[in-house]
């Protein structure tokens, strides 16, 4: 996405969500230069809600959701394993 960033400007709000801490977000967000937001979600509450992480395991696959304004899915994708994840240009045929 943040190579694709113009592309999403205007057509929706983007945010990461992962388990770790703050700190180490910071620090990943600046190493990476993304220009969105990424928010901690260690007790999995927010990745458990959106079905982001298999029952019982103690870390998230990537996953990708459009959430519309009154909060619901309006569409998914839950990766296999840690490298999968959708095309920006997936993600993007959804706005227009």
């Amino acid at each position: 996405m943040r190579d694709d960033w113009s592309k999403f400007q205007g057509k929706a709000e983007v945010a990461a969500v992962s388990f770790e801490d703050s700190f180490t977000q910071t620090r990943f967000k600046d190493q990476l230069k993304l220009p969105f937001p990424l928010l901690a979600d260690p007790e999995y509450k927010a990745i458990d809600k959106y079905g982001g992480r298999e029952p019982n395991k103690t870390y998230s696959n990537p996953s990708a959701f459009i959430v519309g304004t009154d909060g619901k899915v309006q569409w998914s994708y839950i990766g296999k394993n840690s490298g999968d994840r959708p095309p920006d240009a997936e993600i993007l045929k959804h706005f227009d």
